[in-house]
């Protein structure tokens, strides 16, 4: 089934109907609200918290104070700017898979 996905993108939008796409761009739109910085370290925080292993896949996971350095504020602004492009195309599937292949293909060689 996980190969089928990635082999056909309209599975991914059976259930994204237009009035979730247009709560999940909403949604989206009112966190950017408080700055990509922000967001982005949100979710980043989260995900630590979640799982504190994740941290040690990062370079800047070897400063005390990482939220500080600048790798990691780039870093977490790429991945906002990343999900603000992903939330933009909901309604073009096949550009939505490019983004995400590509990101995927960066990734993955990383073991990410």
């Amino acid at each position: 089934m996980m190969s089928e996905f990635y082999t056909n993108p309209t599975l991914a939008s059976d259930d994204l109907t237009p009035e979730r796409k247009l709560m999940v761009q909403n949604s989206w739109a009112k966190a950017l609200e408080h700055g990509d910085e922000h967001v982005g370290s949100s979710i980043f925080r989260n995900l630590f918290e979640i799982n504190p292993d994740l941290l040690k896949l990062f370079n800047f996971s070897k400063y005390e104070n990482y939220e500080e350095q600048k790798e990691y504020t780039d870093h977490i602004k790429k991945v906002t700017g990343v999900l603000t492009k992903a939330v933009e195309h909901l309604d073009s599937m096949d550009e939505l898979v490019t983004i995400l292949s590509q990101i995927g293909a960066i990734h993955v060689p990383k073991g990410v």
